[in-house]
């Protein structure tokens, strides 16, 4: 028997193998399963019989239905007996008619699924560069019309028991050999009680064993005590989730969520902040009834929570989801196109046969109340975000408009609606990420994949990485290696303009300050992702002072002689960054899935004194050698 999970990473290439496994072995029973499959009957018989190498599609969860299966085989029965018996959950076609059996009820004891960890299955990945997964529990009680875990079949949550998570967390602790990070695979981590357990296991296996470095999850969406406390738990090892998708009541009410509210999200930054814990949210954009109104809303609304970071997608139309039915798409008046997945491609091989696979995904970019070209602008104002906002990556020019009343989200806006006075670098970087945009999408599934599939050129391309990347993040790697004074300059500017604008008249006064506090912020997070290169100013502003005080306030007073910094990243930096950079290499296409997966911040270079300008600052501190500047 040879088995392929379904998902929509993978069922391309999982296909193009049980093609060439049905030529050579057509007796070898081919199964699959997955979330990847339609959950209406006559789209499920369809997507089968576009599939004609697939045996049985396993429907939901597959653990139990499939010892069914081989037990069955064992005893002699054939395969086509097999099919036409409509045993749980298993569908197939077999002489022409589609048979399907119930869907089995889902596992609650989760022990009793052996653990490939603890067996040993996974000891081959351990391959310095992947990055160990976990999950705690299985389920969601949300019914979000765009997840597949929005359907009934998935709301009870069940649990595998705190011994075997502590054991897993031990076992990947003692056998991973580089990549130090842990991706949490619950749909609601530090939701629940039960999760203040696992957390506390997280911390003892990391003071213990050094792992993990750092954590992936997404936290859940309500109970906002449970997950404060996880965050208070775990500080800078969790980066804290609200996963709200939108703020939008309209948008809310069509895809069936009932998010945390603003003000809870407010409590949960305030708080993470205290606990050094990290904040994100994720916005999907051309969800049922959004708008430019409804995501420019969205952001705004969750910029002034002071999460520390936006994660911005492109709405994707799931199989087996309710807004990826027919009766959804007619209601919306969808406007949907096909794209590439980033990495999902390349030349394969079986036996002596080469194949050529592509994974590729239908986004939604626009409806009866969001238009292509507002879907496109809303693009280019995520990548405002993207670039001036997230990592709080000017969190001094954020305090300073937090001191004069100014809210953040104005300052962004007025940045992006001044994009055309930008300087000719990072103005290129928004032509080219509006480019590439438009250019990824495609009418026709068949079309694009016809296009990687039938040209050697066009497939060696892609691996290149001259196509089908992550744009939003090649365009956010691009400007933190190559553009970074060209960003100070457009931030800073920004500051003094709005400002003025808003009537706090004070960016004369403070001028000499700004131009410090800029170049300052600019030698911090000067090329992050550089281990090499270390740089030296001299400043006549206590910069190391005011950075543990958070820039909460603007100095009255500087030094009366300068003090000489140096930037560069501190050992635990350089190893976390050597690790990185080991796993995801140093192209462009490397750097860009980098920054996705770690807040860079935690790669801005450390400021301390140099050589005598430690003393130097001693002696202005102790004698309050200060000159009075305003």
């Amino acid at each position: 028997i040879i088995g392929f999970s379904s998902y929509i990473w993978n069922i391309d290439l999982g296909y193009g193998f049980a093609e060439q496994i049905k030529r050579s072995y057509p007796h070898i029973p081919v199964i699959f399963g997955g979330p990847n499959y339609p959950s209406i009957r006559k789209e499920q018989e369809q997507w089968l019989r576009l599939r004609q190498a697939i045996d049985i599609f396993i429907y939901k969860d597959a653990e139990i239905p499939l010892v069914f299966l081989v037990e069955h085989l064992l005893k002699g029965v054939s395969l086509d007996a097999i099919k036409r018996a409509c045993l749980p959950s298993l569908h197939a076609l077999s002489q022409g008619a589609f048979y399907t059996g119930e869907a089995i009820d889902r596992i609650k004891e989760l022990d009793d699924i052996p653990s490939p960890y603890l067996q040993g299955y996974f000891d081959k990945f351990f391959d310095g560069r992947l990055m160990c997964m976990l999950q705690t529990n299985r389920g969601c009680p949300f019914t979000c019309t765009f997840c597949v875990e929005g359907m009934s079949y998935y709301n009870k949550i069940n649990r595998f028991s705190a011994d075997r998570i502590y054991k897993e967390l031990v076992y990947m602790a003692t056998h991973r050999k580089g990549n130090g990070n842990l991706f949490i695979a619950d749909s609601n981590f530090g939701m629940y009680k039960e999760d203040l357990q696992t957390a506390k296991a997280l911390v003892e296996v990391h003071e213990k064993y050094g792992f993990p470095d750092y954590i992936y999850a997404t936290t859940g969406k309500n109970q906002k005590f449970y997950i404060l406390q996880c965050a208070e738990i775990l500080k800078s090892l969790l980066r804290v989730s609200a996963t709200v998708q939108s703020m939008d009541a309209g948008v809310l009410k069509e895809v069936k969520r009932n998010n945390i509210s603003a003000g809870k999200l407010l409590e949960i930054a305030d708080k993470a902040k205290d606990s050094n814990a990290n904040t994100y949210a994720d916005v999907i954009l051309g969800l049922p009834g959004d708008s430019k109104q409804a995501h420019f809303g969205t952001i705004k609304a969750l910029v002034e929570t002071g999460l520390d970071y936006l994660t911005l997608f492109t709405s994707i139309l799931l199989e087996s989801t309710e807004m990826a039915t027919e009766a959804s798409r007619k209601k919306h008046e969808m406007i949907t196109r096909f794209r590439i997945l980033p990495r999902c491609f390349g030349s394969y091989q079986f036996n002596s046969t080469t194949f050529i696979s592509a994974e590729s995904e239908e986004v939604c970019v626009g409806s009866k109340t969001l238009s292509y070209e507002d879907y496109l602008e809303c693009r280019a104002f995520d990548l405002t975000v993207g670039i001036f906002y997230n990592d709080r990556i000017f969190y001094e020019v954020n305090a300073i408009l937090g001191n004069f009343g100014i809210s953040v989200y104005d300052w962004l806006l007025f940045i992006h609606e001044h994009r055309d006075s930008f300087p000719e670098g990072l103005k290129s970087v928004y032509a080219q990420f509006l480019r590439e945009t438009d250019g990824e999408l495609w009418k026709k599934q068949s079309d694009l994949l016809d296009c990687i599939k039938g040209s050697q050129k066009t497939l060696e391309e892609y691996i290149r990485g001259e196509r089908g990347n992550n744009v939003f993040y090649s365009a956010r790697i691009a400007v933190l290696v190559h553009h970074i004074r060209e960003l100070h300059v457009v931030a800073f500017n920004a500051l003094r303009d709005i400002l003025k604008v808003s009537g706090k008249d004070v960016a004369v006064e403070i001028e000499d300050y700004l131009n410090e506090l800029q170049r300052y912020s600019e030698m911090c997070k000067s090329n992050p992702v550089s281990l090499d290169s270390e740089l030296r100013a001299e400043f006549y502003y206590d910069f190391l002072e005011l950075e543990m005080e958070k820039f909460s306030k603007v100095p009255e007073r500087k030094l009366t002689e300068p003090v000489l910094l140096t930037f560069e990243h501190t050992e635990d930096q350089k190893k976390l960054l050597a690790s990185q950079l080991k796993a995801y290499g140093t192209s462009r296409v490397g750097l860009a899935r980098l920054i996705g997966k770690n807040p860079i911040k935690k790669f801005y270079r450390t400021a301390r004194l140099t050589g005598e300008a430690t003393k130097l600052s001693s002696e202005a501190h102790t004698e309050k050698r200060w000159q009075n500047i305003y």
